[in-house]
C-alpha cells in the first residue's frame, strides 16, 4: 500500500509562500553555527513542496524515497521559532519541520536518524526519551501520604526532564503548595507529555500518549505543570483534551497564591542580581516572558534582561531533540547564549527545565563560573 504524504493545507501554503529571501538565516542558531544552506528554513520549505509534489503534481512515486533521503537535515532544527520573527510572511517554519519529519517517519523510516529511532523506542518502553524509568515514588510517599482523593487533589505534573535531572525542584514546588494548604499528588512514575514523539515524527504515538495523559489528568481537580515545554505542548497540541483538564502553569499558580496572601516572603534575597533567560516555548511561542519578571519583582529579587529576550530570545540548543541528534552542536548553541548572559550576571534564572539543564552542562564543560537556576528553587528559598 502506497503511503501518501500527509500535509495540512496551511502548512503547504506556508512552504509555497517562502520567497527564499533567507532573512530567517540571520537569526537561526543552527545556520549561525553550521553555515550549511541545507539546514535552514528555506530548505525545509523546499523539501516539503517536493514531498507534496510527489502526490499532487504526479511526479513518479519512485522519486519520493530519494527526496526523503535528503530530508535528514530537517532534524537539524531546534523548533525555536526565531525564524518567524524575521520572516516578512510570518511563515511557521516549525510546523513545516514537524510535517516533514512526520512524513519521513511514516514513509521512509530508513532516512530517520538513529538517535530519533532510539528516542521513540525509549518512549514506548519507558514512557520517556531517556532510556530509563523515572520514579518519584519515594517523594510521593514522603509528601503525599496517599490520603487525599483524586477529585480533591492538585496533580503536580513535573515532566520527565525535571524529574530525572532535578527532582529536588519538584520537591520544592510540592512543599510550596503544601505550605499553601493545597492537597497535592505527585505521580509515582513520570511519563512524558508526548512532545518528543511529535518531534520525532511518530504522530500515532503522540496521539496515544495524549489520550493516556488526558484520561489520567482528568481524574484530578486540577493539574499544575512544572515544565514550560509540557505546558506549551498541552495548550497547543492537546486539542479537545484541554476541555477535560483544568490546567495551569506553576509560575502563574505561585503568582496567584502570592496575590491572595496565601504565600508570603519569609526571608530576603541576599544574592546578586539575576539575569533572565526566556525559553523559546514561553517567551516566543506563548508570549508570556513577563510572568518571570513579575514573580521576581514579587520576590524582591533584582534582575536584568539580556539584549535578546522575550520573543527575540536566543535558543538554549536543547529543543527539537537536537541534544539527542548532535550534542556538540547543541552545546555550541548553548555556549553562545551563555556568553551573552554571563556578561550581565553570573546567576542565570529560567522557567524551563531543559534550558536550565542545557545551561548547567554548558557552564560545566566550558568551565564558566556561573550558575543556572530554576525560578521554582529561588521562589522556594524566599517563600518557604
Amino acid at each position: 500500500m502506497v503511503k501518501y504524504p500527509l500535509i495540512p493545507s496551511y502548512v503547504l501554503a506556508d512552504a509555497e509562500t517562502c520567497a527564499r529571501c533567507c532573512l530567517c538565516t540571520l537569526v537561526c542558531p543552527i545556520y549561525e553555527h553550521t553555515k550549511d544552506p541545507s539546514k535552514t528554513p528555506p530548505y525545509y520549505s523546499k523539501m516539503l513542496v517536493k514531498i507534496a509534489n510527489t502526490r499532487y503534481a504526479y511526479i513518479p512515486r519512485g522519486k519520493l524515497s530519494n527526496i526523503l533521503k535528503e530530508a535528514i537535515n530537517v532534524y537539524y532544527c531546534t523548533l525555536c521559532g526565531a525564524c518567524i520573527t524575521m520572516c516578512p510572511f510570518g511563515i511557521l517554519t516549525p510546523d513545516i519541520v514537524l510535517t516533514v519529519r512526520e512524513n519521513v517517519y511514516r514513509i521512509f523510516r530508513d532516512a530517520v536518524p538513529k538517535p530519533i529511532i532510539e528516542v521513540v523506542k525509549s518512549l514506548k518502553e519507558y514512557g520517556n526519551p531517556y532510556k530509563r524509568k523515572i520514579s518519584l515514588k519515594s517523594l510521593k510517599e514522603k509528601l503525599c501520604h496517599g490520603s487525599a482523593s483524586k477529585k480533591k487533589s492538585t496533580l503536580l505534573y513535573p515532566g520527565c526532564t525535571l524529574s530525572l535531572f532535578s527532582w529536588r525542584t519538584v520537591e520544592n514546588a510540592a512543599k510550596l503548595l503544601l505550605k499553601a494548604g493545597i492537597s497535592i499528588e505527585i505521580p509515582a512514575e513520570v511519563k512524558c507529555c508526548g512532545f518528543p514523539a511529535l518531534v520525532s515524527g511518530d504522530h500515532k504515538l503522540f496521539v496515544d500518549t495524549v489520550k493516556e495523559n488526558v484520561n489520567e489528568w482528568s481524574k484530578y481537580d486540577e493539574v499544575v505543570f512544572l515544565c514550560s515545554e509540557c505546558y506549551k505542548t498541552f495548550l497547543e497540541h492537546y486539542g479537545e483534551g484541554e476541555s477535560k483538564v483544568n490546567a495551569s502553569y506553576i509560575v502563574d499558580y505561585l503568582l496567584k497564591l502570592i496575590d491572595e496572601g496565601v504565600l508570603k516572603p519569609s526571608t530576603k534575597y541576599v544574592g546578586e542580581k539575576v539575569v533572565i533567560h526566556d525559553p523559546c516555548n514561553y517567551g516566543r511561542w506563548l508570549g508570556r516572558s513577563n510572568i518571570l519578571e513579575e514573580l521576581l519583582r514579587k520576590l524582591q529579587i533584582p534582575y536584568v534582561k539580556p539584549k535578546l529576550h522575550g520573543k527575540y530570545t536566543y535558543c538554549c540548543g536543547f529543543g527539537g531533540l537536537l541534544a539527542f541528534i548532535d550534542s556538540k552542536l547543541a552545546l555550541a548553541i548553548s555556549h553562545r547564549r551563555l556568553e551573552s548572559l554571563v556578561k550581565e550576571s553570573t546567576t542565570i534564572v529560567s522557567i524551563c527545565p531543559a534550558c536550565v539543564l542545557s545551561a548547567g552542562r554548558s557552564l560545566k564543560i566550558g568551565r564558566i563560573k556561573a550558575k543556572a537556576l530554576n525560578i521554582i528553587d529561588l521562589a522556594y528559598e524566599i517563600l518557604k
